[in-house]
């Protein structure tokens, strides 16, 4: 009996205790589970790391870094079509996109066969990597063009003239534009160190390619606003529409192509600073430009008011839009 009695109480033991691992304990009229101390957490039943999802959202998403990639192509396709057009008009001898023929000299030649090849180049980048030979390219790009900025900025001849002749600005008035030279130099060099992929010479390619968005972006709003002084220098040749326009495309494109790193990083994060810049930057750089465009040529153009109300309306059409575009994002953020 008593060996009995010790079996039944083991038993009753064991029982109690298998009960009390998966029974419900009342609290305030919850019952909880109680869990067993010796069962293994299995990573997911943890609990998310707040720090590393933070991380994670400064990180480039990859769905935003194939779009702007995807953005840069067309951009460059569209940059090359327009260089094209000048090649097209010689040999149709109809200006396309402009309103007088370009002049068949060495120095529109050679500047445009720079420009075609350095569109050829970028979109090849895109498609297919970086090549030696875009190296070459870009140094030979770069040097015709600092000789052409070196003969505008030095009165007299410079020493062995006579074997690039072609490119002396004094001689030729048909010839790379002081403006056209100086974009073309920053862009061959953007294209350099942005093709190398080191973080630091990425960032300073891009840097030099935002040097000559904004000369082609003067060069643009110049002619908009009928300013000399933006798109040409004294008397010599001056940045046409067309080109100032390849040229921004091309800049837009050389800056896409390493969207992950540099200064292009911020707009393919996921977080809150890079839904800021993708929905800030693009109403800030184009807003402003297109309204007084808008102001002026209601105003002097087809005189709906006087200049002065169209610098007002102006002022206050910015005003209201650019508050809408950051209440919108706020919106969005909250």
């Amino acid at each position: 009996k008593e060996g009995a009695s010790e079996k039944q109480c083991a038993g009753a033991k064991t029982k109690a205790s298998q009960n009390q691992k998966t029974s419900h304990t009342p609290c305030c009229g919850i019952s909880f589970r109680r869990t067993d101390p010796t069962r293994t957490i299995t990573p997911s039943l943890m609990s998310f790391d707040p720090v590393a999802e933070l991380l994670a959202l400064n990180e480039p998403d990859r769905r935003l870094v194939t779009n702007v990639g995807r953005l840069g192509q067309v951009a460059a396709m569209l940059a090359l079509a327009i260089a094209l057009t000048i090649p097209a008009s010689w040999i149709l001898h109809t200006p396309i996109l402009r309103q007088d023929l370009p002049t068949l000299t060495a120095a529109h030649v050679l500047s445009s066969l720079f420009h075609i090849l350095l569109g050829v180049s970028v979109l090849i980048l895109y498609r297919r990597g970086v090549n030696g030979w875009f190296y070459v390219l870009w140094a030979l790009i770069l040097v015709a063009n600092g000789i052409v900025i070196l003969e505008y900025l030095t009165p007299e001849e410079l020493p062995y003239a006579d074997f690039y002749r072609f490119l002396d600005p004094a001689v030729n008035a048909s010839k790379i534009s002081p403006n056209g030279a100086f974009t073309m130099s920053a862009l061959s060099i953007g294209a350099w160190l942005v093709a190398a992929r080191k973080d630091t010479w990425v960032r300073l390619g891009q840097t030099c390619c935002l040097a000559g968005a904004l000369m082609t972006a003067l060069a643009l709003i110049g002619h908009a606003y009928t300013i000399e002084a933006l798109y040409g220098v004294a008397d010599y040749s001056a940045m046409s529409v067309p080109g100032a326009l390849s040229y921004f495309l091309l800049a837009i494109a050389i800056l896409f192509v390493r969207p992950e790193k540099g200064m292009i990083r911020m707009l393919v994060t996921p977080s809150a600073a890079g839904v800021v810049a993708r929905r800030l930057y693009g109403p800030v750089i184009l807003l402003p430009p297109l309204l007084g465009f808008f102001a002026l040529v209601s105003a002097e153009v087809w005189q709906w008011y006087d200049l002065p109300f169209g610098i007002a309306l102006f002022a206050i059409a910015s005003i209201l839009l650019l508050t809408g575009v950051v209440a919108m994002t706020s919106a969005r953020l909250e």
